[in-house]
């Protein structure tokens, strides 16, 4: 008796881990997630490149609401401004991934923490591999966003209609 209350256990434990109902997207080769934030030191990025893995949603002007949940966002800075690389971004389903750059934001922080708006900036994109190049077609209003230690949260709206909220959290190699 007792060996088969042992074998239904066995059994239940199995078919449960075998459930795919949380099921998330694999981090960028190489890449694991970050325990510690040591690319901010006194409200100040140290220099180094801070990459962040989440998911990115985009609403656009009909309501139609596109999700990309392999949305990979690198900042680049020093103690006055950062540089945010959207990799891969896309904004729908259609839309071929293009690398996009929102260049020199200025930023304030406090120990491992730091925030940035812009009303208005021009993205730069890397389009076919040609280097990154102003492009106005995709103008960002209304842009947010902070840095709380691991997690990265960024809004704004591309191109008039396009509203993004993205949320991450720190990725190290």
């Amino acid at each position: 008796m007792m060996k088969k209350i042992f074998l239904f256990i066995f059994a239940t434990t199995i078919c449960c881990a075998c459930n795919d109902d949380d099921v998330y997207s694999p981090l960028p080769e190489g890449y694991s997630y970050a325990t510690n934030n040591s690319f901010l030191a006194n409200g100040v990025m140290t220099g180094e490149n801070m990459h962040f893995f989440g998911t990115s949603e985009v609403t656009d002007a009909e309501g139609n609401v596109y999700v990309d949940d392999k949305a990979h966002f690198e900042f680049e800075g020093n103690s006055e401004k950062l540089s945010i690389y959207m990799h891969q971004t896309r904004f729908a389903a259609a839309m071929p991934p293009i690398e996009m750059l929102i260049p020199e934001l200025g930023y304030t922080g406090v120990e491992k923490n730091v925030e940035f708006t812009s009303s208005r900036v021009v993205p730069e994109a890397n389009i076919a591999q040609s280097g990154y190049q102003p492009y106005e077609r995709y103008m960002i209003t209304n842009l947010e966003g902070s840095v709380n230690n691991l997690v990265c949260r960024v809004s704004f709206t591309c191109m008039g209609v396009f509203n993004v909220t993205y949320i991450g959290v720190l990725i190290v190699k």
